[in-house]
């Protein structure tokens, strides 16, 4: 089994092309780590692979987290790290389903202080809000699963005051997961999208108002398209999706019959 075992070999790894190091670092982490008998040597290389930006903090950050878990590895402020990452932009990436994946096995642990809870079931709230409609059933679901397991901030549930952005007193520009102001404030995020104009994030939000959830529920995760062909669905009925399937396979039979024409008189 290749291990990584100077630091000479870990600055060959990091000189590879971005392209190949998306598919390195997560086998690494996945199937490589385990196997060393040293695992804390690749705890420099996956920093390194951290400050890369990119889609590269979060493949590192399952890694890292492993050889916190199991190995007992220093990493100062992970979760302020992390929390850092969680912002309405991850929501328009290839990876998102990715990164909240992982987030949610990062906040497993039920020892977790309630104020980083707080923290990031506050943050995800206020992301919710701006992200697109085939995130925010998710979102909804991964919050009401993060209450359900965390009970020490059932009073985010419960906790009317503040309504509205302007009298919130939580800081989404605050680093500090203790001083963001998160155990001051509510969900009043998950109330607004009661009001949603899609009808199943409306309803995925009336969990708040059910108080506590005795199970968590499934994560789903859709594309963008589902939505959309859902919505026509729903618009055109049934039979929309059904001709607009046998428009694209006809589509693709003139395509290979153009395509076997062009290579016969070529």
């Amino acid at each position: 089994m290749y291990e990584l075992k100077h630091k000479s070999e870990m600055i060959v790894c990091l000189k590879l092309p971005k392209k190949l190091l998306k598919k390195l670092v997560p086998y690494l982490c996945e199937h490589v780590i385990d196997s060393l008998r040293e695992p804390f040597l690749v705890g420099d290389f996956l920093f390194r692979i951290f400050n890369m930006g990119d889609i590269f903090p979060v493949i590192s950050l399952a890694g890292i987290y492993k050889l916190i878990v199991n190995y007992n590895f220093e990493y100062p402020n992970f979760y302020q790290c992390v929390y850092g990452l969680t912002t309405p932009s991850v929501c328009y990436l290839n990876y998102r389903e990715k990164f909240f994946t992982l987030l949610d096995t990062f906040l497993s642990s039920t020892h977790l202080p309630t104020y980083v809870v707080a923290a990031f079931v506050k943050r995800l709230s206020r992301i919710a809000l701006l992200a697109p409609v085939s995130c925010q059933e998710s979102l909804l679901a991964l919050i009401r699963n993060l209450i359900t397991r965390h009970k020490t901030v059932e009073f985010l549930l419960h906790r009317e005051n503040p309504e509205t952005l302007t009298s919130d007193p939580y800081n989404e520009e605050e680093s500090n997961l203790q001083k963001c102001g998160a155990m001051e404030s509510s969900l009043w995020e998950i109330k607004t999208l009661q009001r949603h104009w899609y009808s199943e994030v409306a309803k995925r939000a009336n969990f708040i108002d059910k108080g506590m959830q005795r199970m968590e529920s499934f994560v789903r995760w859709r594309q963008d398209d589902d939505y959309f062909m859902k919505l026509l669905s729903r618009k055109f009925g049934s039979d929309f999706l059904k001709h607009k399937d046998e428009e694209k396979f006809r589509k693709n039979q003139s395509f290979s019959e153009f395509d076997s024409s062009r290579k016969s008189f070529g």
